[in-house]
């Protein structure tokens, strides 16, 4: 199952690599594969593109040395040569850094891109002599991938004009030392105060045993044992602000506590009693600075393209004359309010008359049951 799952990924990503062993620049392959018309000439965007036939698909390449070998041939005529193809496989390296960890679990990882690559020429092949690239519906799907590519690609270009500069070291470590506790990942250890205790049911017994392990901390197991409470001690582990199924009495009395070890006698929330033994307490852990400071700053480039590209929008919707109908907006686009939640609304809004507030401070207020 997992060789067949990376399998298919590399077949994925093997379709990528058909693109630059058309022969030629990808973005110029797209233009002739999606019908785009010559360099220089406009080509309208929803006009149905040329389909190109299956001899258009397949381009001969040339043996470059002695050493090249040939790999894949349609009709006796090469497609595929070993350099050709670990070229672009060390492209497809390059543009997708993780196949790299790959490779040292998928041993034969050239030949199972190889396989996707031929697998894909024969599925283009079949649907260009059968003809279903004519097919209205085929078509249909191309003209909305070509639309989505085009902005894809001005999408990508628009924001590299407005690019922020890359984050410095300084406002990452700014960020990590204002929201380390908020980020996810960053807390290794919520840290806490190693405790254990004991829970009494009345006060007389917590107080008598409170009495005797008072500034014993050290001795509070063999004190317990000798008063036969060896069993109920409990371990809480460690004890902070995140930690549940603790008494909330009892959890705000220890991570409030300054000096370790120290035993204390608390009252729980729920009429019991505690004598426990604050042991010590350890500090948050966090990931250190330099292991994530990469991240941080990509954060906050993130952020920072957002908020320009944002601005840029706004100040170029002026520029071009771009205005939103906000009428029409609100007429056909905002939900309507249904008639019993408006009618609500509007009982909400109506004041009260003077008699009825004069009345409601007269009135006495209910008694309560305990």
């Amino acid at each position: 199952m997992r060789g067949n799952i990376l399998r298919y990924a590399l077949y994925t990503n093997a379709v990528i690599l058909m693109l630059v062993l058309s022969g030629c620049a990808p973005w110029e392959w797209v233009k002739e594969k999606f019908g785009m018309g010559k360099k220089g000439e406009v080509t309208e965007m929803f006009e149905a593109p040329t389909i190109p036939s299956a001899d258009r698909t397949v381009k001969p390449v040339q043996l470059r040395g002695q050493d090249d070998k040939v790999l894949v041939t349609k009709g006796g005529v090469p497609v595929i040569t070993l350099k050709s193809f670990d070229e672009e496989f060390n492209r497809l390296l390059e543009e997708n850094p993780q196949l790299t960890q790959m490779m040292q679990f998928i041993p034969d990882i050239k030949k199972n891109v190889l396989n996707g690559l031929v697998g894909q020429l024969v599925m283009d092949i079949y649907v260009s002599e059968n003809k279903i690239d004519q097919k209205p519906e085929y078509r249909k799907d191309f003209e909305r991938l070509l639309l989505s590519i085009n902005r894809v690609l001005n999408r990508k270009y628009y924001t590299q004009d407005y690019r922020p500069a890359r984050a410095t070291d300084a406002q990452a470590k700014k960020v990590y030392e204002e929201k380390k506790d908020k980020i996810p990942g960053l807390v290794i250890s919520h840290g806490g105060v190693r405790t254990v205790g004991i829970k009494f049911e009345k006060e007389d017994a917590a107080k008598e045993f409170y009495e005797k392990v008072k500034g014993k901390s050290k001795e509070f197991d063999t004190i317990a044992k000798e008063e036969g409470l060896s069993e109920r001690i409990q371990d809480f582990k460690l004890i902070n602000e995140l930690s549940v199924g603790i008494d909330n009495a009892l959890r705000s009395k220890i991570i409030s506590l300054t000096k370790f070890p120290t035993v204390v006698l608390v009252k729980g929330s729920d009429k019991v009693f505690w004598v426990v033994n604050a042991i010590s307490k350890e500090e948050k852990q966090y990931r250190p600075f330099d292991e994530v400071k990469e991240f941080l700053k990509d954060d906050i480039d993130r952020e920072a393209e957002m908020k320009v590209i944002e601005e840029a929008v706004e100040r170029d919707k002026k520029k071009f004359g771009i205005i939103i109908d906000e009428g029409v907006v609100k007429i056909h686009l905002e939900p309507e309010v249904p008639e019993e939640d408006a009618s609500k609304v509007t009982k909400q809004n109506i004041p009260k008359p003077k008699e009825q507030q004069a009345k409601k401070k007269t009135d006495k207020p209910a008694t309560k049951v305990v």
